[in-house]
């Protein structure tokens, strides 16, 4: 029976066009759809001891982040970056569930980069993430001690966020009040329009008037 079904799997399809990843996948083991995924990605991937579930997924063109929770569900797991969260080199699935969290010491690495690099990682735990600073060692993902200058590029980040927004606003209080002092200029020029075709009107009439009272031999003055 366990051979039938080897037999009867077909490998999964996997696709990478950064930034985004097709996945797809018919009773296939997690860990040959991973296997798939880290040959296409050129990542490593480092899974526990006794986890490989048959996956069954049809993830099209979709971000990396979201093709993995779609793929991963409520496994938790890491995501190892480096080029400052641009370029995904690793991916460590922790534990099954949300619940709780494998020991890294029963994990086996179904592949790994040629070469160490430091990287950055987003920790997923079920339907929670956390970001921490990670590196890449030979045999399993470390943790180092946070680097206070991410920090600071975080605070630059959010001060040139502030002041690009409060910029947009004043822009767009500028062009309300641009257009306001328009569609006054342009209700003051209708009313003088109106009053000058009134005026006109009026003048018209009186001759019209004076034509008729003059036709009829009628001495308006009496």
């Amino acid at each position: 029976m366990l051979l039938f079904l080897a037999m009867g799997s077909t490998a999964a399809e996997v696709e990478y066009q950064q930034p985004n990843l097709t996945i797809v996948a018919k009773d296939e083991p997690l860990d040959s759809v991973l296997k798939s995924v880290s040959k296409e990605m050129r990542i490593f991937v480092t899974t526990p001891t006794g986890l490989n579930p048959v996956v069954n997924c049809d993830i099209q063109n979709q971000p990396i982040k979201l093709a993995f929770k779609k793929l991963l569900g409520d496994m938790s797991y890491s995501m190892q970056w480096k080029d400052n969260g641009e370029t995904l080199v690793g991916l460590t699935i922790l534990a099954g569930t949300g619940d709780a969290v494998a020991n890294t010491s029963t994990a086996s690495k179904i592949s790994a980069p040629s070469a160490e690099q430091p990287v950055s990682s987003i920790v997923h735990l079920g339907n929670q993430s956390a970001a921490v600073p990670t590196e890449q060692g030979n045999d399993a993902v470390q943790l180092p001690e946070y680097d206070a200058g991410m920090g600071a590029e975080h605070d630059e980040r959010e001060a040139r966020m502030e002041a690009e927004r409060e910029e947009r606003e004043v822009r767009m209080a500028q062009e309300r009040t641009a257009r306001e002092a328009e569609m006054v200029i342009r209700r003051e020029e209708a009313m003088k329009a109106r009053q000058a075709r009134m005026e006109e009107d009026l003048v018209r009439n009186e001759a019209e008037l004076a034509e008729y009272f003059e036709a009829q031999g009628i001495d308006r003055g009496n």
